[in-house]
């Protein structure tokens, strides 16, 4: 079946909401079909559970017909969600309904009141019948019982009238029921056994009211299959005995026997709580917030985890093993980190002992070279006659050195580490003038280890300046080589002077008009 459904979202809590206006779209002709839908939820937006909720409905009619009704359908009793379909009766009473959703829990101790309006528009073809007042009370036997109580009593006040007595017949029995009643009082006034004296009184007014148990010593709480340990328990402000189904929701798993105190907003508190294979469990809530269940230990379950660890031959070592360790190297290189050590400012490299160790250049003492801030890295190792062999990294570029401390702690000084990619020539083609060519292979320069390395072939007229060389490739001073003729047998000089000019002088060859090129395939001293 379709149905026209309004939804009502309420907050169970102590703070009070005004009533709540439901925009219902109903009609006097949604006969069987109007239905009211209340989600219930908890000051914290949590949904709430209704296991333990027995809801009623109160509505005033704009007619002020009223309706009680307790025959809501709980259709989610997890996600607090409760149904109500407008009965024919109720539905052709138009005009503004005040309601009021009851929420009676099953202990007693609570209820929630939410209360609401909605509107029922008048259909046309309603508008020629007449609505009677009506009222309707689902609770028909409460009503009941309290119109025979009122019966009773009224026949219990006629039946005095057949006994009317005369005043001095009434006289005479009231002063011999004084005397009787004086009598009896001063008897009962005088038993000691039926009164208590001040001090009693005392005594049982300073004594807790409060209950820990049912009056026969049983667990005043019990949380059922379908109890929220995270919900039932914190609604007993203070300390209680209770027990529990196995399967109560939120519960160790397990049927327990325990104890439950929090304070008096229910936001703090600690459960405890034993089953039936002598097992504790524990549990805790902490600003609202609950902790998972623990089970405590017992002597013999620890002892009998320690035993299995001390049986574990993969977790201990023999006797074996630890001589093998104490006779390792036990000086430390480097930190327990894994990392070098900082050196302090003014430390000098020459005393420190065997180890890896970094610092900035400028902060030590006999670095290689002074002055530089740069990170340096540091190893040391050290006989024991007091000579060290010593290594310096400086980091940025990769330039290493290297050094030794002799006997009698004599330093040997630093020498440099030259690595193949200073070997290795890194050409550069010269710039040629005066109509110099290059040959088949091009005139090149570079330099290695304090020498310039020249190659390829020229072109050139003898007597001019062919080409100059950059700067840092020109010799502090005049340097000639011979060099060879291509095409021909012979040879002739070159000179490369200190500004980088080169230029050919002088010949001697077989056949001049043979002459293709000249080879400059040469090493010069800078």
């Amino acid at each position: 079946m379709m149905y026209k459904t309004v939804i009502g979202n309420f907050e169970v809590g102590a703070e009070y909401k005004a009533p709540t206006f439901l925009d219902a779209n109903f009609s006097t002709l949604d006969k069987g079909t109007a239905k009211l839908k209340f989600i219930l939820s908890d000051n914290k937006g949590q949904r709430l559970p209704l296991s333990a909720v027995t809801p009623k409905l109160a509505m005033k009619m704009s007619d002020k017909s009223i309706f009680v009704k307790d025959d809501l359908d709980i259709v989610d009793p997890t996600n607090g969600i409760i149904e109500y379909v407008l009965s024919d009766s109720e539905i052709k009473h138009y005009g503004e309904v005040q309601a009021e959703l009851y929420l009676l829990y099953n202990d007693k101790r609570q209820a929630s009141v939410h209360k609401f309006r909605f509107r029922i528009d008048r259909a046309l073809i309603d508008e020629t019948v007449d609505i009677i007042q009506e009222f309707y009370v689902s609770d028909f036997d409460g009503l009941k019982k309290r119109l025979e109580d009122k019966v009773a009593d009224l026949e219990k006040r006629l039946s005095v009238l057949d006994n009317i007595e005369t005043k001095t017949g009434a006289q005479e029995k009231a002063d011999k029921a004084e005397a009787n009643a004086k009598e009896y009082t001063d008897v009962h006034a005088n038993n000691t056994e039926l009164h208590f004296n001040p001090g009693e009184r005392d005594k049982w007014n300073g004594g807790q009211l409060f209950k820990i148990t049912k009056d026969d010593g049983q667990p005043l709480v019990y949380v059922n299959a379908t109890d929220d340990f995270h919900e039932l328990l914190p609604r007993y402000k203070g300390f209680v005995h209770f027990s529990s189904h196995p399967n109560a929701v939120n519960g160790p798993g397990v049927a327990v026997r325990g104890f439950w105190n929090c304070n008096l907003s229910g936001t703090h508190g600690q459960v405890i709580a034993f089953d039936n294979s002598n097992r504790t469990h524990r549990k805790t809530i902490s600003n609202g917030i609950w902790t998972e269940w623990e089970v405590l230990e017992t002597s013999e379950g620890a002892q009998a985890k320690v035993d299995v660890h001390a049986n574990n031959t993969e977790l201990h070592f023999n006797p074996g093993e630890r001589d093998k360790w104490n006779n390792a190297q036990l000086y430390k290189f480097i930190s327990d980190d894994g990392k070098r050590t900082k050196l302090a400012d003014g430390t000098d490299l020459l005393t420190l002992p065997s180890g890896f160790y970094f610092a900035p250049g400028h902060v030590i003492q006999n670095n290689p070279t002074a002055n530089d801030s740069s990170w340096f890295n540091y190893d040391v190792v050290e006989t024991d006659q007091g000579r060290k062999t010593i290594y310096a990294w400086r980091s940025y570029d990769n330039t290493i050195w290297h050094s030794t401390v002799h006997t009698d702690g004599v330093f040997k000084g630093w020498k440099r580490v030259v690595t193949s990619s200073e070997i290795e020539p890194t050409w550069t083609e010269v710039p040629l003038k005066n109509g110099a060519k290059h040959g088949d292979r091009k005139v090149m320069c570079a330099t290695v280890g304090g020498l310039l390395y020249l190659k390829g072939e020229i072109v050139t007229n003898r007597g001019v300046v062919f080409g100059t060389l950059p700067a840092s490739y020109r010799p502090a001073q005049l340097r000639s080589k011979l060099v060879p003729i291509f095409g021909t047998t012979g040879m002739t000089k070159l000179y490369v002077e200190s500004n980088g000019n080169m230029r050919l002088e002088g010949q001697i060859s077989d056949k001049l008009e043979n002459i293709t090129s000249y080879g400059l395939d040469e090493i010069i001293p800078l």
